[in-house]
């Protein structure tokens, strides 16, 4: 068989071969060996992130030599030619694909693969994959991916959040300017009443004792100016001793706190004195005001300008709304 009619029907082979090769995983080529197409899985290269289809990969065996009849019948319907003469033209073409892989040619199946032997005369086959042999997978292309770009997050603490907030200096202020105020009403009532006496005649002057309604007033002058507030029972206390009631209010016995807020919550009080000890203040929960808020407090100092001081640092950084209770 010379070259021209070895080219023609090395082609003719090659595309009758591919075409069973979509319909069976083993075509042989009597007397020189076997292709046979293993099932690969989907699978991504791991350089160029190229995502590729089921198929089946094609090897080629030696040993499996044998005439099952499936090519030769394959050659004998597309070039119209009997059994027996198929047969005949796939033999002589074995023998001469032997003789040029021998020789150091490359012989080659356009889709399927390429042949040549090494200088130790073993047959080295490879593979194309131009086409993919596998029906289930017919239609399917690679698909090109972008790995996914990620970005370490800095671990960052979440801030504490307190619901229902309550912070009413201004209502507290109020509160003891009128307590005090209904507690000077009966001394000037009994003060405007020794006035009036005064300016009267020695004898229409009246003994204070002998009024009745001013000795009252009097007892409830008293006992306005003596009055002490309703004992507030501190909530938590950690080192705060507040006055007794056997004490009185001086500058010596005075105790000055900064306030950080007022609280109709358990839970929000806690919350914000777990948060003022994390910033290294001496917090706590100091009592209950008259409208049964909780108070909170940054700590107790032992002077006006020591707390003042600590207020203005605070103010600026911290929380504006703290303000100073001395008691």
């Amino acid at each position: 068989m010379d070259q021209i009619k070895f080219t023609e029907v090395n082609n003719q082979i090659a595309s009758q071969i591919s075409v069973l090769l979509m319909l069976h995983e083993c075509v042989t080529l009597p007397g020189y060996g076997s292709l046979i197409g293993n099932y690969m899985p989907a699978r991504m290269h791991p350089v160029t992130h190229l995502i590729q289809s089921p198929c089946r990969q094609l090897v080629f065996n030696r040993i499996l030599k044998t005439d099952d009849g499936l090519l030769t019948h394959a050659i004998a319907g597309f070039m119209n030619l009997s059994f027996s003469e198929s047969r005949e033209l796939v033999i002589l073409y074995s023998e001469g694909l032997v003789r040029r892989l021998n020789s150091g040619e490359r012989i080659t199946w356009s889709g399927i693969g390429t042949f040549s032997e090494d200088i130790e005369h073993k047959l080295i086959f490879k593979p194309s994959y131009e086409t993919n042999f596998l029906p289930e997978a017919f239609g399917l292309v690679p698909v090109q991916v972008q790995l996914i770009q990620r970005q370490a997050i800095p671990e960052r603490r979440e801030p504490i959040e307190f619901l229902n907030r309550e912070v009413i200096p201004s209502e507290r202020k109020k509160s003891k300017v009128l307590r005090r105020s209904l507690q000077l009403v009966p001394a000037l009532f009994v003060g405007a009443l020794l006035i009036i006496n005064a300016l009267l005649p020695t004898e229409n002057q009246m003994k204070i004792s002998d009024l009745g309604f001013v000795n009252t007033s009097s007892s409830v002058f008293e006992s306005a100016m003596t009055a002490k507030p309703a004992e507030l029972t501190p909530f938590v206390r950690q080192h705060f001793e507040l006055l007794s009631e056997s004490q009185e209010f001086s500058a010596e016995s005075a105790q000055i706190f900064l306030v950080a807020g007022c609280y109709s919550s358990e839970t929000n009080a806690s919350g914000m004195v777990d948060f003022l000890l994390e910033k290294g203040f001496d917090a706590a929960i100091l009592d209950r005001t008259p409208g049964r808020l909780l108070r909170v407090i940054y700590g107790r100092y032992e002077s006006i300008n020591a707390a003042t001081e600590e207020l203005n640092m605070i103010k600026k950084g911290l929380n504006e709304e703290a303000w100073l209770l001395v008691k």
